[in-house]
């Protein structure tokens, strides 16, 4: 009975001791819990986000519709582009700011497309986000010159009806006109400037010869002052409507390749690309300036073809050649001078030559010499020049020189006997010789 009862003691002291243990663990779980709460971990992206700051100018007021657009593009990669606000739920920027992969209809932006506000006079800074992409440019290849628009229109997340909202114009752009454009100029990896300046439209230049009036699908600009994130940039006129969006500067390639052919006569200027909105696709009307040259063919054939044709010294110099030509035809009442032309460059060289004899019956009958004769001739001092100015545009420059004093000789007696000649030319400095030159006009000069 002892036995017994001393191990039924020894046991409830075991269960109490059991009891108490589990106890203390519970309370002591609690107090853990109640002293380190779980916090979810902040991304690396959203840490990068945190830092994004845009502002005005110093100095400078800059319209509250205008935004900074961060687009994650891969890894820790980054773009940064300009917006507009076109109205309360939506923001427009360029399409080529968008990485390919977000080139989609109603694709879901959220995590990729992220905008930033500045603080202006009567709304302070704000962040917003994208929540699909509504309409967008499919940018065919990689030559601007051939994208027919470049433009996207991104739904935000939120209703923004406290800010400006910009009008979108159908005018088009007329060439030389001045225009506004607010740009985002990012400065390092978190901070940008919202900056102004100034831009001339540009038609029918070599950079991009498709651009021939107000109404051509896309466009060139000069002297916009291009920044990193200028892309999606409005081009604004007087009244303060978007006429155009600028899309990207002009390769490197084509610079130096202007710079290659040596024919400029000024610095080239700063040049960019751009959406003429008088022909653009947007989500409010599907109006274009004139159908028939917004829809126009956009080719490197056609390209190229138009970049020969206005660089031809034929094209180029067709009146000074004519008018040169009829001058000529005068100089002498016995011969008929022309030109051969001779090409170095941008530079084609003038050469006068004797071509033939006019029409003998009407003069030879007439010269009272035996045997030769010979006659004093000034003749033209020409070449022709191609330039191209720092806009792109290619022209013609007609250089003359002192004329060139010659003696000219020729046989008498060889033309009333066989009807041809050997003529002589000569100074000082210059002595040949033609033979068999006849009436009959041959339509090129050797």
């Amino acid at each position: 009975m002892l036995l017994r009862h001393s191990i039924k003691i020894s046991s409830l002291l075991l269960l109490g001791l059991c009891v108490l243990i589990v106890g203390c663990g519970k309370k002591t779980k609690t107090k853990i819990m109640q002293t380190e709460p779980y916090q979810q971990p902040i991304s690396v992206t959203e840490r990068f986000l945190e830092k994004q700051t845009v502002a005005c100018e110093t100095d400078t007021y800059c319209p509250n519709y205008i935004a900074k657009i961060v687009v994650v593009d891969g890894v820790n990669s980054y773009r940064y582009c300009t917006g507009f606000l076109t109205d309360e739920n939506t923001i427009a920027t360029s399409s080529s700011c968008l990485p390919s992969l977000m080139r989609r209809e109603q694709q879901d932006c959220s995590r990729d497309i992220f905008i930033f506000f500045p603080r202006t006079t009567n709304r302070p800074a704000e962040r917003v986000g994208c929540s699909k992409v509504i309409q967008f440019s499919a940018l065919n290849g990689n030559d601007p010159n051939l994208w027919r628009d470049d433009i996207s229109f991104l739904r935000l997340n939120k209703s923004i009806p406290y800010r400006r909202q910009a009008t979108i114009s159908r005018d088009g752009v007329p060439n030389n006109r001045l225009f506004t454009t607010w740009m985002v100029d990012q400065q390092g990896d978190f901070s940008a400037l919202i900056k102004k300046s100034t831009c001339q439209a540009v038609h029918n230049n070599y950079v991009n010869p498709l651009v021939t009036g107000y109404s051509s699908p896309n466009m060139i600009f000069a002297d916009c002052g291009l920044t990193i994130g200028s892309t999606g940039a409005p081009v604004i006129d007087n009244y303060g409507k978007v006429r155009a969006m600028i899309s990207k500067g002009i390769s490197q390639s084509l610079i130096s390749s202007i710079h290659k052919f040596g024919w400029l006569s000024e610095p080239l200027r700063e040049m960019a690309h751009g959406t003429n909105l008088g022909c653009a696709p947007t989500v409010y009307d599907d109006e274009k300036l004139d159908e028939r040259e917004c829809l126009k063919e956009l080719s490197d054939r056609d390209i190229a073809g138009i970049r020969d044709s206005m660089t031809s010294f034929n094209i180029l110099f067709r009146e000074p050649k004519l008018k040169l030509r009829e001058q000529l035809l005068e100089k002498s009442q016995y011969i008929n001078f022309d030109m051969k032309l001779t090409t170095h460059g941008n530079v084609q060289n003038v050469d006068v030559l004797p071509k033939c004899f006019k029409p003998l019956n009407n003069w030879l009958p007439m010269l009272n010499i035996r045997n030769n004769y010979v006659f004093d001739i000034e003749l033209p001092n020409v070449q022709f020049k191609k330039i191209m100015d720092g806009s792109g545009r290619v022209s013609g420059l007609v250089e003359e020189g002192p004329h060139k004093p010659y003696f000219v000789q020729f046989s008498v007696k060889q033309l009333k006997a066989i009807k041809k000649s050997m003529v002589w030319m000569w100074n000082r400095i210059d002595n040949r010789s033609f033979p068999d030159i006849s009436e009959q006009c041959s339509t090129s000069l050797l």
